[in-house]
Formats: C-alpha cells, structure tokens, sequence
C-alpha cells in the first residue's frame, strides 16, 4: 500500500501531521492542518517547498534521528519553524515511517504551542541549536546526557573517553567535580579528524533531574593552533638566517650575526651552538658582527655573554667586524677582552686558525 493510502485516516484529523523526508529535504505527505500551521495553501503545495536551505545544525539533528527511527524510537521535541519568515512553535512527537521506496522518513505530529517559551528561552534554544560551539551535558560519570548539533557532528554517540586520550577524558571529570570549573587547549579526535579545542568545562544542575551534571563547551581552535606554530617555525627560520652556523674549516665555527643582537636571538644562537660544538668538536667559534646594527650597552653585554658560552662549551671565542662604535662601548664598559681575539676581518680570522 502506497504511503497517501497508508497515512488516508489521518487526512481529516484536527491535528498537524506530515511526513519530512529527511535524505532529500521535503514533505513527502501532510495533511490540511499541517498545511495551515506551515502556512500553506494546501498540503499540496506543502509538499513543492523547497527545504533545501534549512541549516548545517538542522541537517545534523535531523540525520541523527534517523538512526533512532530505524531501531523503532520516537522522539518528542518543541520546535521553532520559520514558514514565510514567521515563527511558529510547536510540540512535536516523531517518528518513522517508510516511505513507497523503502527508505525511512520522519512522521510528525504537531501541536502548535499555546502557552509559548519566554522570548530570551527561545532565543537561547535556538542559538544553542545553530552555535558553531560544541555544548554537551554529561553525567558525572561522562555519559552522554545531551549533544547540541555542533557536538553531535564532532563525536556523534562517541563515549567521552575518545574524544580525547581515556587519562584526559578521567582529568576532565575529576577536574571539573573537585572545583566545579577546568578550562584546557586539547586534542579532541573528532568525526572530521584531530582538531585542537579550547574546552571549558564547570558543573551545573540538570534542569530535568536536579542532578549535579557537567556542562562542556568546546571551541575548535586548529586554525589558531596551526598559525601559532607555523609562525614559531617562521620565527626560528629567521633566527637561525639571523646568525647561521657555517663550518668554515675543520673544527672552525662562523657565526655572522644578523641585526640586532636580541635576547631572543642569543638564546637560540646559545642552544644551537650547545649542540654544534659538542657534535662537531668545534675547536674555534667566530662572532663576526659585521652585519650588526646595534652597539649599545645591553648589545654588548650579550656579546660578552656569548663569548662566554663559547669558552664554557670548551671553545675558543674570536671576535672580527667589530665597529668603531662598537669599540668604543667595550672599552667605555672596561670589556674584559684580555683572553678574546679581536681581529679585523672574517677572512683574518680564518686564516689565524690554519
């Protein structure tokens, strides 16, 4: 029997009902009430309307109802729809139903609401439902209490302990019941693949049971991640162009140094050359400062704290391209340049040690 057959008794009813196919966004069958509270002329008509714009959370939810409608489940919800722009709230059972060619839609039965939600409560619903925000409600124990759609196409029915590793998932619960807040930057394994979230998550009231529950919002901040890291590589590219380690013959080390001589630089250049002279047997490191900008005191200061790294790594210290400037600060500072060789040039500096 053909599905307008089926669902005949049910024409004349005082009562809202349709059929919504949810694989292909349209009403499959309504009746004349449904009609009306979709602001249609007749079901007829109800059943040429395009849906297809409906959002990406409605899509979700309704997709994930299917699954309940295929093992026999109903489900009961308040909707808010929009037909022709204007809202209308209804309380809605649902459940399946197969349609002529097999597949399961949705059968709905709607009573439009009498008594409507306080305008700030609707308003909230429906943010929540559309938010790119994960908002799940769990048990004290992690289960699953309640996804939003945006939770729901990150984890679906996934059990809390792969979101992320199962000593995560235990630390987010032990966490949030002992302060009743935790907040971290973690990485949730997601039905889109590995994505960073900055989660938050603090303990509330299930406003169904009164039982003590835990409220988790999560934000998907990959793309912050990513850009924070490519911009440290980025950094340490520049870092290390800014006083490259040449070896210039065996056991000589060149470092010609860059621009300013920052705190930041000497602490790269110390943990790279901490490495190089050790791997190398590095006999003698060469500051060239030929291509520096900087002769003020704090410049100085890490230049001679530099050297003295060179020396305590168990190398010797040359010094070439130093500026009258330069000179003129180490010797204003009483530099104690008795055991450093201070020569004119690179080339100089190479030649002294063949």
């Amino acid at each position: 029997m053909l599905l307008a057959q089926r669902l005949s008794p049910l024409a004349g009813l005082d009562l809202a009902i349709w059929v919504f196919d949810i694989e292909r966004t349209a009403v499959a069958w309504a009746n004349a009430r449904a009609a009306a509270l979709w602001r249609a002329p007749d079901a007829a008509t109800l059943c040429t309307r395009d849906f297809s714009d409906m959002s990406e959370a409605t899509r979700t939810r309704l997709a994930s109802y299917l699954d309940t409608f295929r093992q026999g489940g109903t489900i009961e919800e308040t909707w808010t729809f929009y037909p022709h722009g204007l809202p209308v709230t209804a309380r809605c059972l649902c459940s399946g139903v197969p349609l002529d060619d097999g597949r399961t839609a949705m059968l709905v039965h709607g009573l439009p609401s009498e008594a409507r939600p306080e305008p700030d409560t609707l308003r909230g619903v429906e943010a929540l439902r559309h938010t790119t925000v994960m908002v799940s409600l769990l048990d004290p124990d992690g289960s699953i209490l309640m996804h939003n759609p945006a939770a729901a196409r990150a984890f679906a029915d996934a059990p809390l302990d792969t979101w992320f590793d199962p000593a995560t998932a235990r630390t987010l619960l032990d966490r949030t019941l002992t302060t009743s807040a935790w907040e971290a930057e973690l990485l949730a394994h997601t039905a889109n693949g590995d994505r960073w979230h900055a989660l938050e998550s603090r303990t509330t009231n299930d406003p169904v049971t009164g039982a003590r529950v835990l409220l988790v919002h999560q934000t998907d901040i990959t793309r912050r991640v990513e850009d924070a890291s490519t911009i440290s590589q980025q950094r340490a590219r520049i870092l290390a162009l800014s006083a490259p380690l040449l070896d210039v013959a065996p056991h000589v080390l060149a470092i010609p140094l860059i621009g300013s001589l920052s705190d930041t630089l000497t602490d790269d250049l110390t943990a790279r050359l901490l490495q190089h002279l050790t791997r190398a047997r590095i006999h003698t490191a060469i500051l060239d400062l030929t291509g520096t900008t900087e002769a003020d005191d704090p410049s100085t200061a890490r230049l001679l704290q530099l050297a003295a790294a060179i020396r305590l790594l168990g190398a010797r210290p040359l010094i070439t391209g130093v500026s009258p400037t330069l000179a003129r600060t180490l010797v204003t500072r009483g530099a104690p340049l008795t055991d450093i060789l201070v020569l004119r040039s690179l080339h100089e500096a190479i030649a002294t040690t063949r």
